[in-house]
């Protein structure tokens, strides 16, 4: 069987190659002497054209073929939620989360808090949520009219009940304006961090998804706060921080 030589680098690694692969390792070899070893300068060439071709083709086609296999462009988790559901109101219809209402879009606060023994007594309807004792629950209403947070603008949503993957969901489909996490455990989930409340609290955490961001920040929970208060001082500062964010 007769087989031709290669002629350059792209030839001998590729075999027979889209054109505009070769073109520039070609044109190296076309005015010098031929060589048996590819320079290194070749091989470079060969390597950045094949891979903005590859490039290319997945941001087309969203798929790359080649022999022996095929290469798929991944799916960042954003697109994967709008996939998975046609709508706001069909996310939330199916979704199993326990919040302390229906969540608007674009709300300005989502809180991610971690839940305690409670009462039925309704305290601004905050038990909706089952979420605070009688105390905690008045102190949340005391802060979140110091944070100058309606009604309507804001809403509970339980630690306990949810992934992190879950909360990824409802934060893409709700895009609220911030988060405040009450809570260790909370905090975790919200900041995407193992490290103690102690480190972090106040402190200005960021969610980056392909075409927004949310702004979070932990804060001790208020059953806490209830007899401790350095802790309170110490939270009205951070309370500072969320006040500017949400100016």
């Amino acid at each position: 069987m007769n087989t031709q030589k290669p002629e350059n680098f792209a030839q001998l690694l590729l075999g027979e190659t889209p054109w505009q692969l070769t073109q520039e390792a070609t044109e190296q070899t076309e005015h010098g002497p031929s060589q048996s070893v590819p320079s290194s300068n070749e091989k470079e060439l060969v390597i950045k054209a094949l891979g903005e071709y590859a490039h290319e083709k997945l941001e087309k086609e969203g798929k790359l073929s080649f022999f022996g296999g095929e290469i798929e462009k991944k799916k960042k988790n954003e697109d994967i939620f709008e996939t998975r559901f046609s709508s706001f109101d069909e996310w939330f219809k199916q979704t199993a989360l326990q919040t302390s209402s229906r969540p608007n879009q674009g709300l300005k606060v989502l809180f991610l808090t971690e839940n305690e023994p409670y009462t039925e007594e309704v305290l601004d309807g905050v038990n909706r949520l089952s979420a605070f004792a009688k105390k905690s629950a008045e102190l949340f209403i005391k802060m979140r009219a110091a944070l100058n947070i309606s009604a309507q603008e804001y809403c509970l949503l339980s630690y306990q009940h949810i992934s992190q993957e879950s909360f990824k969901e409802a934060l893409f489909w709700i895009k609220p304006q911030l988060v405040v996490s009450f809570g260790a455990n909370s905090a975790k989930t919200a900041c995407q961090t193992q490290l103690r409340l102690t480190q972090i609290h106040g402190k200005e955490f960021t969610r980056e998804f392909e075409k927004f961001s949310i702004k979070v920040i932990p804060l001790f929970h208020p059953s806490i706060l209830l007899n401790n208060l350095n802790m309170k001082k110490t939270t009205w500062t951070d309370m500072q921080k969320i006040l500017k964010l949400l100016d």
